[in-house]
């Protein structure tokens, strides 16, 4: 639009108009969000923590320069936040990179006006709910204990990183119905009694219920549930005399006998960190 000097009078005094010259844009539609990955309603995978891409998508192009990664709020998970935000797909995605510490159910909000289109008009509201996979905070408390511990003294091989090593017991042992005459033990701190639930089951393993991994976690004793190694040789294994393993004794005589089953083991993530525990399986 454009009124050029003059063309106008003001009725008052009869003084004339100033130079006026506008541009407007004109939207058939509102720019919004039409998709996202995942899918609102959708879940974030592989368990928290994790860092995440999400991909936001919309009806018309925006412009670049709008966005920031503040456009983009999250609640319901403590501490989830965004820490980049780039614009793909021919300005036709906002992909927010996520990291969020966390599971539980997540809100991703873009506020009304917060990004436009190429023209400049604003964007309408939106707001999306997510499963974001893993524990929530401070599910359980783990404290060391106090009793001592049964020395294990007969080796069960198990000296490995992610593996199950199957042993005899040496009294029929009832699990929730369920007699067994062996069981795996696993360098990941596990009575796998139901099958040889490696690799992979340093996975998930931070709270319950959790998906199968092999097979199912059922029928399993989780002793100390972690990222675990029983091999030979490793900084911290000298904490014991016979280094990181697994070892089993028997107190008692039958029919009150106690099958003990004891962890040498140290931290994946760090061979420094040693853990010391043990299962105990009465006959009666």
């Amino acid at each position: 639009m454009h009124i050029p000097a003059g063309a106008l009078l003001r009725v008052s005094d009869g003084q004339p108009n100033l130079d006026f010259t506008c541009t407007f844009s004109y939207a058939l539609v509102q720019l919004q969000v039409t998709t996202t990955v995942p899918t609102a309603g959708g879940t974030f995978t592989p368990p928290a923590p994790q860092t995440y891409q999400y991909d936001v998508n919309w009806n018309i192009a925006v412009d670049p320069s709008s966005v920031l990664g503040a456009d983009l709020t999250l609640s319901g998970i403590q501490g989830a936040s965004v820490t980049s935000v780039t614009v793909v797909n021919n300005n036709m995605t906002t992909r927010f990179i996520l990291s969020i510490p966390f599971g539980g159910s997540l809100t991703a909000s873009i506020g009304p006006g917060a990004i436009t289109d190429t023209s400049g008009n604003p964007n309408a509201a939106f707001t999306g709910n997510y499963t974001v996979q893993g524990c929530p905070p401070n599910q359980y408390s783990i404290t060391n204990g106090t009793d001592a511990i049964v020395a294990g003294i007969t080796d069960t091989g198990n000296h490995c990183d992610d593996c199950d090593t199957l042993i005899s017991l040496p009294f029929p042992f009832m699990l929730y119905g369920t007699t067994y005459s062996n069981v795996n033990v696993n360098s990941n701190g596990r009575l796998d009694f139901m099958c040889a639930n490696e690799p992979n089951g340093f996975n998930n393993n931070s709270c319950l219920p959790v998906s199968p991994n092999q097979c199912s976690y059922d029928y399993t004793i989780f002793a100390l549930w972690h990222d675990l190694r029983t091999d030979l040789g490793l900084s911290g294994c000298s904490t014991w005399t016979n280094g990181c393993g697994i070892f089993t004794s028997i107190s008692g005589t039958a029919p009150n006998r106690i099958f003990n089953i004891e962890w040498h083991a140290v931290r994946y993530f760090s061979n420094v960190y040693t853990a010391d525990f043990e299962v105990r399986l009465y006959e009666n």
